[in-house]
C-alpha cells in the first residue's frame, strides 16, 4: 500500500488523518486493539483469543508497511490492517481483493462513523492497488458486526468457513465492491512518496 494522509471531515468537522503506523505506534495501537478484544471478549466473541495484544505481535505488520493508524488532530482514535493477500482465512485466491484486519475504533470515539470512513479509504486503497474487492472476516455468530458491515455493503460469501486457527474455528467471509463507496478528491489527499 502507498503511504498517504486521508483528510476527511466527521460530523463534528474535524479532520481524520490515516496514514501507516510506525514502531512508535504500536503501544498506542495495542492499547486500540486490547481496549476492543475485552470489549468482544466481554461480549462472548473469541475470534480474536483473549490473550492482551503486546508491541511484538504488531511490529511485524507495522514493518511491512500494512498497518495504519487513524487519528483526529493529534489523538489516536482506531486502526485497521490491510493485507493483499489472506491464504490463511481465504485460501488461494486471484489478485482481485484487500484484506481487513483488526479494524478498531477507541474507546469514546464510537458513533462518529469512524469505522465507515477507515472502510471507505480502504476501498479506495484496495482500488489504488487494482483490487475491485474489499474483504473482512469474523465470527459469524456476532450479530451485530453482521448487521454493522451487511449495512456498509458487504454480503455474505460464506458463512462457516472452517480453519485451524487457534481460538478461530468457524468465520464467516464477507466482501464489497470497491467502486461502490466514496471516493476522496485530489484536496483530500496529501500523498508521500
Amino acid at each position: 500500500m502507498n503511504e498517504s494522509i486521508i483528510t476527511t471531515k466527521d460530523q463534528n468537522n474535524t479532520k481524520l488523518l490515516i496514514q501507516q503506523a510506525q514502531k512508535e505506534d504500536a503501544q498506542i495501537i495495542v492499547n486500540i486493539l486490547s481496549s476492543a478484544l475485552q470489549y468482544k471478549v466481554s461480549h462472548g466473541d473469541m475470534v480474536w483469543g483473549t490473550e492482551p495484544y503486546s508491541s511484538k505481535k504488531l511490529l511485524h505488520n507495522i514493518k511491512e508497511g500494512n498497518t495504519y493508524i487513524a487519528r483526529i488532530g493529534n489523538i489516536p482514535v482506531g486502526t485497521l490492517t490491510l493485507l493483499l493477500e489472506d491464504e490463511m482465512i481465504w485460501g488461494k485466491q486471484p489478485p482481485i481483493a484487500t484484506y481487513v484486519h483488526k479494524l478498531a475504533i477507541k474507546d469514546g470515539y464510537h458513533g462518529r462513523d469512524l469505522g465507515k470512513k477507515l472502510l471507505d479509504w480502504a476501498s479506495q486503497q484496495a482500488t489504488n492497488n487494482g483490487r475491485s474487492l474489499l474483504r473482512i472476516d469474523f465470527h459469524y455468530n456476532n450479530y451485530g458486526l453482521r448487521s454493522y458491515y451487511e449495512k456498509l455493503g458487504f454480503k455474505l460469501v460464506e458463512k462457516n468457513r472452517k480453519i485451524h486457527i487457534p481460538h478461530r474455528t468457524t468465520i464467516a467471509l464477507y466482501e464489497r465492491s470497491t467502486t461502490k463507496v466514496p471516493q476522496y478528491t485530489m484536496n483530500d489527499v496529501i500523498s508521500h512518496l
